[in-house]
């Protein structure tokens, strides 16, 4: 079975565009301090167009509004800046972004940091004003590309399918690692099939079969279960590798902020 193309898919179910995010904004040669763009010149984008180059900075305002349809949807918002950068609340840094990509992202539903929570209960028609500080910071771009804005859409968020993507790929990490000769490889490839088949029939009662389907399998007294994971959280940062210093200051505060946000949301994080 190819995977590949399956996995795609079964990302797919997760993050739902509903509506687009209208961009603008301004760009420079360093760093701008938040309290200085009330009277910046900020200039609309489209998906497609250039920002910046290697190490260029800027800030973007998104705006827009979730549809009325949307009630009752969890809703958040997706951003590809093709580089880093930080959302700012009311003066203060709240979350970093970025779309550098890494290694693990084919393990999860969304590559990169893109995801900006809007709500889990929307009331439809809410609206969305986002203001993000930008950084050049792309390792692709070191050899003469341009950065550019890749869009942004509020997006309905799945819950199910994401948790189904999780069941999905624990399974296939399994069978992955299984020795050709096993027999359990061949069971595992069997209902990893029947599973993301019934995931991607469509429709919510397609993926709640679909989980009920790996469930058994990840309920038995699997490898994994034998052992007791810790997991302990690191965040690498280098202070002057492939960027000047004062981008990692600037990278300094996205991963600070993005800890303490994961303290906010997770208990024992």
């Amino acid at each position: 079975m190819p995977f590949a193309p399956t996995i795609l898919k079964l990302r797919r179910l997760v993050y739902k565009p509903v509506a687009p995010l209208d961009a603008e904004y301004f760009a420079t040669k360093e760093p701008e301090a938040f309290e200085t763009i009330g009277d910046a010149v900020f200039k609309p984008i489209k998906k497609g167009e250039r920002w910046g180059g290697k190490f260029d900075c800027a800030w973007f305002r998104l705006t827009g509004a979730a549809p009325a349809n949307c009630k009752g949807k969890h809703l958040a918002a997706v951003i590809n800046i093709d580089s880093e950068g930080c959302i700012y609340e009311d003066g203060r840094p709240v979350q970093g972004i970025t779309n550098v990509p890494h290694k693990t992202d084919p393990l999860q539903p969304l590559a990169g940091k893109k995801f900006v929570e809007i709500t889990p209960f929307s009331k439809g028609g809410e609206k969305v004003a986002l203001t993000v500080e930008v950084g050049g910071n792309n390792p692709k771009f070191f050899i003469g590309e341009t950065m550019k804005f890749r869009g942004a859409n509020i997006c309905e968020v799945d819950d199910e399918a994401k948790a189904f993507f999780y069941d999905f790929m624990t399974l296939f990490i399994i069978y992955a690692s299984r020795n050709k000769n096993d027999a359990r490889k061949d069971e595992l490839l069997r209902l990893l099939k029947s599973a993301s088949k019934l995931a991607l029939r469509g429709g919510p009662k397609g993926i709640k079969g679909a989980r009920e389907e790996l469930a058994g399998e990840l309920d038995k007294e699997s490898d994994l279960q034998r052992f007791t994971f810790y997991v302990t959280g690191h965040a690498h940062l280098d202070l002057a590798w492939l960027w000047p210093m004062r981008e990692t200051k600037r990278k300094a505060v996205r991963t600070y902020t993005n800890a303490l946000k994961n303290i906010e949301k997770y208990d024992g994080y």
